[in-house]
């Protein structure tokens, strides 16, 4: 599948990969693409994300128990988006299944800005970018805008929980909020991991904070933390010594 040079306004979603009666979504690309998007009646399926992502058994959708003999989760693998500006409401979020984790997963020059929508029946917007339950994960020149309206909601440009085999090369972006605690990126049971060549924008508090006792492998190189007042965070539960930090730019003291 080949979409390139396409233009899509006043929609509720960008890009949707849903699977829920196993199958599998393989050797797609997406290029060349601007998107503005809007929320729309509340019985409209989607939250003016860019990027949505889900693999689900058909009982987990329903919201219901497990069936006997019921298909196991399908699969994602093998997709590149690049060279997208998206204005969008609403998270863009990346979800693999814990039992089937999308796999090679590449986003490259993506510019990306959040606003609110103070008239919207509901705004469940949080970080700009979640990825979860994906292996093979390669992130290039991605920034983020956070724009007004704000949202109280809001917190990092980029949440990544339960990813292997990650390349965050180029990253700009910070917190949602400059007055509050939070990281621009999050990382949570993540596993052999560099970011490289990242620079933390004015107002960034923590640019990297990492949890989580599968954590490892974890390396930070020439990236640019001057705007930062904290490079980087290793909570308690962090294996000891799984994060390494080489040829980074600080703040002057």
């Amino acid at each position: 599948v080949v979409v390139n040079n396409c233009v899509i306004t006043n929609t509720n979603r960008g890009f949707v990969f849903t699977i829920t009666t196993g199958g599998v979504i393989s050797d797609v690309i997406f290029s060349n693409i601007t998107m503005d998007l809007n929320r729309f009646d509340w019985f409209w399926a989607g939250d003016a994300q860019p990027f949505y992502f889900r693999i689900t058994r058909e009982s987990e959708w329903n919201k219901e128990a497990l069936r006997p003999g019921e298909l196991a989760p399908g699969k994602i693998r093998n997709v590149t988006i690049r060279n997208i500006i998206a204005h969008g409401k609403g998270s863009s979020l990346i979800d693999g299944h814990p039992e089937s984790w999308i796999d090679n997963l590449t986003m490259e020059n993506i510019q990306l800005f959040l606003a609110s929508d103070p008239a919207a029946p509901f705004d469940n917007a949080m970080h700009a970018l979640r990825i979860r339950w994906a292996r093979n994960v390669k992130l290039k020149d991605i920034e983020v805008h956070w724009e007004k309206p704000a949202l109280d909601k809001w917190q990092s440009a980029l949440d990544v929980e339960n990813v292997e085999n990650l390349q965050l090369d180029g990253f700009a972006g910070r917190q949602a909020w400059l007055d509050r605690d939070l990281p621009a990126v999050a990382f949570n049971n993540v596993a052999d991991a560099t970011i490289r060549n990242s620079r933390a924008e004015q107002g960034t508090g923590t640019f990297l904070k990492v949890a989580g006792s599968q954590s490892r492998e974890i390396y930070l190189l020439g990236n640019d933390f001057r705007h930062a007042k904290i490079p980087y965070q290793v909570a308690s539960d962090v294996p000891a010594a799984q994060v390494k930090a080489s040829d980074n730019i600080a703040a002057t003291p």
